[in-house]
């Protein structure tokens, strides 16, 4: 019996059920290159009403190249059809392992219009794009997602994807007073487009 190639809406669901029931099988690295990216979920920000938190998994296999990880959100008003609610973002690229192994990245969206409205229903469009490669090769997911009022954001690992520092572990009292104090340094400039 000849099995059809996987489509990447296959890939996609089998990804999210082997990280759904824990299996130590998307542990293992895959036999070729293989790229997949699906949206877990997406709440708004509890103290921000104009922030989405967007959990996005991912798995590549292929660590030459930069990728590009976008997240966008379009919510419309029930109320108002033309009140729509629209963000976009882009994960920094220096922040996306690909290991072979499954990650999970939080990202912020922020609606450039209205803020979001909760119990309405959204579209979350995620691409993960290969940018080392000739033609980039995009792999995305996208779902309908019914938007609530998110808690606060899990603990993670994973890198910040929205520039700010993760919060600090181990020991935080501050050093002696005859401690020197760190050099100053400049805070890295945002790329002028």
């Amino acid at each position: 019996m000849v099995e059809a190639a996987p489509t990447p809406r296959r890939l996609t669901a089998t990804l999210a059920a082997l990280l759904a029931a824990g299996s130590p099988l998307v542990l293992a690295a895959p036999a070729s290159a293989v790229t997949l990216v699906g949206i877990d979920r997406a709440v708004i920000d509890p103290k921000i009403p104009s922030r989405v938190r967007a959990d996005v998994t991912y798995l590549c296999d292929s660590p030459s190249g930069e990728r590009s990880l976008n997240v966008s959100v379009e919510q419309t008003d029930p109320e108002d059809s033309e009140a729509v609610s629209f963000g976009t973002t882009r994960a920094a690229p220096a922040g996306i392992l690909c290991n072979g192994l499954p990650h999970t990245q939080t990202v912020i969206v922020q609606s450039k219009t209205y803020n979001w409205l909760a119990d309405v229903p959204a579209i979350v469009t995620t691409t993960l794009t290969d940018l080392g490669s000739v033609p980039n090769p995009a792999y995305a997911d996208a779902k309908r997602i019914v938007l609530t009022v998110g808690a606060a954001p899990p603990a993670t690992t994973e890198p910040p994807t929205d520039g700010t520092a993760p919060p600090p572990t181990g020991d935080t009292t501050p050093p002696p007073a005859d401690t020197p104090a760190p050099p100053v340094t400049e805070p890295a400039r945002p790329f002028a487009q």
